[in-house]
């Protein structure tokens, strides 16, 4: 192995886990935010008006409790829906500013980020870590 093959393995094998725990820690972080939104936010019933990327980005109109102003909101996610279907809306008012944070409430669509974040997190991790062993025995 020649000494640039050798060096970049070494760059491979310390930025690899870096950033895999940066992402892990990313991961952990939309998680908690998800479970406090999850176990705090407002559900109201709402329907799919129009699809977008076939479904798996729905738009969602819903009526927030409290209001005769209906609002209207992209979903996604691990989600695949149909004009016409009826979802549970979750939400919650940001009580500095007049905005509104949405969900559907549905795993694939709370949950989604934070598995894929966290996936890649690891597979970056556990490649670094294993790039870095073996430029170790070399």
């Amino acid at each position: 192995m020649s000494e640039i093959d050798r060096v970049k393995l070494e760059i491979i094998g310390i930025i690899f886990p870096v950033v895999g725990s940066s992402c892990l820690l990313l991961a952990i972080g939309t998680a908690i935010s998800t479970y406090h939104f999850a176990n705090t936010a407002s559900r109201a019933d709402g329907t799919v008006v129009r699809l977008f990327a076939g479904g798996a980005h729905p738009l969602i109109r819903f009526v927030p409790a409290g209001t005769n102003n209906a609002v209207e909101f992209t979903g996604s996610g691990m989600i695949d829906y149909a004009v016409g279907d009826k979802v549970t809306v979750l939400y919650a008012k940001d009580p500095l500013t007049t905005a509104v944070e949405t969900n559907i409430d549905n795993p694939g669509a709370l949950w989604f980020p934070s598995i894929l974040v966290g996936f890649l997190g690891g597979i970056f991790t556990v490649v670094g870590l294993h790039v870095r062993k073996e430029s170790a025995i070399k």
